[in-house]
C-alpha cells in the first residue's frame, strides 16, 4: 500500500481501485477524476443510516479530486439520478441534505426522534416463533407512550433452517422504552416456550426488520 501511494504521489500514471479506505486521509494532488460506483443499494438498505453514509462518502471521495491547483471531477454511477436526496446533496450541499434526512426521520419516527428495541425469535417453525412472541406481548398492559408492532417476519424470514420473527417497540422517550422492554424480557424468561426458541434483544437496532 505504501509503495502504491508513493507511486501516485510521484505522479506516475495510476488508476486507484478500492473501498472507502481510499476516501479518507489521503492527499493526492494530481488526482483529478473520482468515480463512485453502484451507489443504488443505499436507496434500498434496511439500515436507516444508509443515505446519510452515502452522502458522507460522496463528500469524502469528492474531496480526493482536485485537492491542489488542478480542478477535480466526480462521477457517480446510479440508475436514479433524479433521487430527491441525491439531487439535494449535489445541488445544495451537505447541510441541506442533512436537514432533509432529519425531516424524513422525524416523519418516519426514526432516531434521533424515536428510539427502538427489537425482540427477535428463531424457531423450527414459524408458528412456534410467533407463539413465543405473542406470549410476551399479551399478558401485560402497555406503557401508553410506547408503540408495539408485531409479531412480524424478519426481512429474511427463514435462515439456516430457522424461522425468524420479531416484535418492535418504539417510543419518543428512552426511559419509557426501557421500562416496557424490561417487562417484555421478564415475560420472555417466564414463557413456557423459552426453551423451544432462540430469542434475543436488540436495543437501538441499525437494520430495521
Amino acid at each position: 500500500m505504501t509503495t502504491l501511494i508513493d507511486r501516485v504521489n510521484r505522479g506516475d500514471p495510476a488508476i486507484l481501485v478500492g473501498t472507502q479506505l481510499l476516501a479518507k486521509g489521503h492527499h493526492f494532488p494530481d488526482v483529478t477524476l473520482v468515480a463512485i460506483l453502484d451507489i443504488d443499494n443505499a436507496f434500498y438498505s434496511t439500515d436507516y443510516r444508509a443515505l446519510e453514509r452515502l452522502g458522507q462518502l460522496i463528500l469524502q471521495v469528492g474531496g480526493r479530486a482536485g485537492r491542489a491547483e488542478k480542478p477535480g471531477r466526480v462521477i457517480i454511477q446510479t440508475e436514479f439520478a433524479s433521487q430527491p436526496l441525491l439531487k439535494k446533496l449535489i445541488d445544495e450541499g451537505y447541510s441541506a441534505f442533512a436537514k432533509e434526512i432529519l425531516k424524513e426521520r422525524h416523519l418516519q419516527q426514526l432516531p434521533p426522534y424515536h428510539f427502538h428495541a427489537f425482540i427477535r425469535a428463531e424457531a423450527n417453525t414459524a408458528q412456534l416463533a410467533q407463539d413465543f412472541l405473542e406470549s410476551i406481548i399479551t399478558k401485560e398492559t402497555y406503557t401508553a407512550t410506547v408503540d408495539l408492532l408485531g409479531p412480524i417476519p424478519a426481512l429474511m424470514e427463514k435462515k439456516a433452517g430457522k424461522f425468524r420473527y420479531l416484535i418492535i417497540l418504539a417510543s419518543k422517550d428512552r426511559n419509557s422504552l426501557r421500562r416496557e422492554l424490561s417487562k417484555r424480557i421478564a415475560l420472555a424468561e417466564q414463557s413456557k416456550l423459552t426453551r423451544k426458541v432462540r430469542w434475543s434483544v436488540d436495543v437501538d437496532p441499525v437494520d430495521l426488520f
